[in-house]
């Protein structure tokens, strides 16, 4: 298994068909640098809703290591992202498993999200678990 904190996480529209979602250790290469980016490719109906085509494109710490599909489960929470790749994927990622541990700045969970909702729309393979909602304030209060 893979773990790492994501000091920088991505999540990029390009507008012209190509949403890209990414995690880094924000390390520089050769480092210890740690990445796992995912890409897939949309188009825009008549309605303005974008739908996703394709096949989702997986690539951890360079262009070789990852491939296309072969994403098995991606559990996201405000806190921490779990990965799961299967078969010639995790294979040339060079792992199956990953636990990216996320501190995001208030909305950015939601940016994540979404961005997520669309890389994997029709995969059935995201999980979302939902923002906690903020504490109750104690006590009276006028």
């Amino acid at each position: 298994m893979v773990r790492f904190a994501a000091e920088l996480v991505h999540v990029e529209d390009t507008g012209s068909g190509l949403i890209r979602v990414g995690f880094s250790n924000g390390r520089d290469e050769g480092d210890g640098r740690e990445y796992l980016l995912f890409d897939r490719l949309y188009e825009v109906t008549a309605a303005g809703r974008k739908v996703a085509v394709g096949v989702v494109s997986v690539e951890r710490n360079d262009q070789g290591g990852g491939g296309e599909g072969g994403v098995a489960e991606v559990e996201v929470r405000p806190d921490l992202v779990r990965v799961v790749l299967v078969g010639a994927v995790a294979e040339q990622a060079g792992a199956a498993r990953y636990e990216i541990g996320l501190s995001l700045a208030a909305g950015e969970f939601e940016r994540l999200r979404d961005g997520l909702r669309l890389v994997f729309a029709g995969y059935g393979c995201l999980v979302v678990s939902p923002v906690e909602p903020a504490a109750a304030p104690v006590g009276g209060g006028v």
